[in-house]
């Protein structure tokens, strides 16, 4: 689907292409739904809204998500040892790629606020195909509008 190998974004905005891209792929190819009775139909966006998270406050966020049941996406920096990063470990070896996530939760932990993602590669990583990232490091954020 995306071709071109990592940190070959253009210009000096690394990841930020990736995530438009990702974006773009969501809304003109989606993805396949799996729940029953949904067999061979994909979930879309019709659009999206970046979020400058500067411009907002965690509670904001957080009412985005919880209250009002709004799916988000964030974008941020990964290690390269990301899939053997075990629950409750950082990435020690070196910022070098960037990842485009679904949001599905959000917290507070040791009074930092964080994001719950789901990721794409699947049960293997994190806790059950989910993870955490705090909120100072994501780099950019867009709500979806699903079909």
């Amino acid at each position: 689907m995306i071709s071109g190998e990592l940190g070959t974004e253009p210009g000096g905005g690394r990841g930020q292409s990736r995530m438009h891209v990702a974006l773009r792929v969501l809304q003109e190819i989606g993805i396949a739904a799996e729940d029953p009775g949904l067999e061979g139909m994909r979930y879309k966006i019709y659009n999206w809204k970046m979020i400058n998270k500067e411009d907002v406050k965690f509670k904001e966020i957080a009412e985005e998500i919880g209250i009002k049941a709004r799916v988000m996406a964030a974008g941020f920096k990964i290690s390269s040892n990301f899939r053997t990063t075990k629950p409750g470990e950082k990435n020690e070896d070196g910022v070098t790629r960037s990842h485009c996530v679904l949001v599905v939760g959000f917290g507070r932990r040791e009074g930092q606020e964080y994001l719950v993602y789901q990721i794409s590669a699947g049960i293997e990583f994190g806790e059950e195909g989910f993870g955490r990232v705090y909120l100072k490091d994501v780099l950019r954020m867009a709500t979806l509008n699903v079909i």
